[in-house]
């Protein structure tokens, strides 16, 4: 499946060097959920779970002692990284190739 939309997550001012987001993308039938993160410049992936369409979800996004804590809908996973200087918030971003099945509703 092509690209991630990006829901939410943390960066250094230099969001394709260092940073840790939630993303998604659809299978045409659920959404799956992942964790992405830049880590000096290398990005890795890992899928966190899949979910239903049409259902809330409760989300977390934590960095703490170089790792990158992910929680969905009560399945969490860590990934090792690196956050430095300053850091952002990052908000929803929907340049990803995979379109979602449904409208999309998402509270940040």
């Amino acid at each position: 499946m092509p690209g991630w939309n990006k829901l939410t997550g943390i960066s250094s001012s230099k969001i394709h060097d260092n940073s840790g987001r939630l993303v998604w993308q659809s299978d045409g039938n659920r959404i799956n959920i992942a964790g992405y993160v830049y880590n000096n410049g290398i990005r890795s992936e890992m899928l966190i779970t899949s979910l239903q369409v049409g259902l809330c979800y409760n989300w977390k996004v934590e960095y703490k002692n170089n790792q990158y804590y992910f929680e969905v809908a009560g399945v969490k996973i860590s990934m090792s990284g690196s956050l430095s200087g300053l850091k952002f918030k990052c908000y929803p971003y929907f340049g990803g190739q995979s379109t979602a099945p449904v409208d999309m509703i998402i509270n940040v």
